[in-house]
């Protein structure tokens, strides 16, 4: 039978392996990834001495592995906010173990109890347990569409808590609960190995959000510019066949507006190419705060960038294209909060609606002949292609 001393091992060997693992990650720029492999060095020293508590001094076997057990806990719960972007609330919880660690001392040195320090510490390991499931379940709204490694880290949370608070109560409604630690019943033995094995669930989940941040912001660089967030070209042609088949299944209307900024050129010649990419930023976050959450913006090359509006017709997308004309395209330069000076750019403006049975590509290109058209007319205007392009 596995005895308490194998339980805490095999955890302590779990914990090990798991910081092998998340040191393979730690340069994943993923805030919370470096508080998890402490979390796990720390449970790994506290399994370690409670598994060897018997031939220890007290002081470690109790006061220091306890600390180092509630200090992994809680850098796991610091792990957990930083994955959501939460404040890691540190002067709070170096309170709250400094609270614990006075607990633990006087329930050893003040009066003896095993039962009040199995107490103490189960009552903080069901209290992080519930913080950690709380922290994920308030961030639902920044899960990504893959959401099986936020579902398995708020479950585990949620069984840790559930485990803790039914040690606590079975430590007074059972009759043969243990009175030490290392009481050799199965039933002590099944709640030293649940409540051992935290560190290393709780590292699995935490991996698995790594895991799915990390394959986020891969997909996010790949579909969307460097510089200013908008869809990359490839994106962008893949959102525009589906919305087509989109507009066709349900008899919608589909246009899109292709905007070219007129003096770019200029502007990096006199002012630096520094002046140029915060001006194409600016113009991007402007456009992008006037538009729809349904509506497309993807940069299709230095200067040129891409407008999709589904269910739009084209007198809806003209006044779309004019108002942005207004309001962007005769704002004048402002000086930046770094003390330099935003140019912005004025810009011309080609506009399509799809016409029945039309490709992408042809769309695409009926909105380019039209904004060719208002650059010829004297640039920083809307021109509309109504007719499809006759091809010889």
């Amino acid at each position: 039978m596995l005895g308490t001393k194998g339980a805490f091992s095999i955890a302590a060997l779990l914990c090990f392996v798991m910081i092998l693992v998340v040191y393979s990650v730690k340069d994943s720029r993923v805030p919370g990834v470096r508080t998890l492999l402490v979390a796990n060095l720390l449970g790994l020293g506290a399994n370690f001495l409670y598994g060897f508590g018997r031939s220890l001094h007290p002081f470690v076997a109790y006061e220091v592995a306890n600390t180092l057990y509630i200090a992994a806990s809680l850098a796991t719960l610091v792990t957990f906010r930083r994955f959501f972007n939460r404040p890691p609330l540190t002067i709070f919880l170096v309170c709250v173990l400094a609270i614990f660690l006075v607990l633990i001392s006087t329930f050893h040195y003040g009066f003896n109890s095993y039962t009040a320090r199995l107490v103490t510490v189960s009552t903080y390991q069901a209290s992080i347990g519930l913080a950690i499931a709380i922290t994920i379940f308030n961030a639902r709204d920044t899960w990504s569409s893959a959401k099986y490694p936020f579902i398995f880290s708020l479950s585990a949370a949620c069984v840790i808590f559930c485990g803790h608070t039914y040690r606590v109560a079975q430590q007074f409604l059972r009759s043969d609960a243990p009175r030490t630690l290392h009481d050799a019943t199965e039933w002590n033995v099944l709640l030293i190995a649940v409540g051992a094995f935290t560190f290393p669930i709780l590292t699995l989940g935490g991996l698995l959000i790594v895991h799915r941040k990390m394959m986020s912001a891969a997909e996010y660089a790949a579909n969307h510019d460097f510089l200013t967030g908008a869809w990359s070209r490839r994106a962008f042609f893949e959102i525009g066949e589906r919305e087509l088949t989109l507009a066709d299944r349900k008899n919608r209307k589909l246009s899109v507006m292709v905007l070219d900024l007129d003096n770019m050129k200029a502007i990096n010649d006199t002012f630096g190419h520094a002046s140029g990419d915060e001006a194409l930023t600016c113009f991007v976050k402007n456009v992008t705060e006037r538009l729809r959450a349904s509506d497309y913006l993807g940069r299709f090359g230095g200067d040129e960038f891409v407008v999709l509006m589904p269910e739009t017709d084209l007198p809806t997308a003209i006044s779309v294209a004019n108002r942005l004309l207004c309001q962007i395209g005769k704002s004048e330069d402002k000086t930046s909060q770094n003390g330099g000076t935003t140019r912005h750019p004025s810009f011309s403006v080609g506009v399509a609606c799809r016409l029945p049975r039309e490709s992408f590509q042809s769309l695409l290109k009926r909105a380019d002949v039209a904004l060719y058209k208002a650059k010829i007319e004297g640039r920083s205007q809307v021109v509309a292609s109504e007719e499809p392009l006759l091809i010889s």
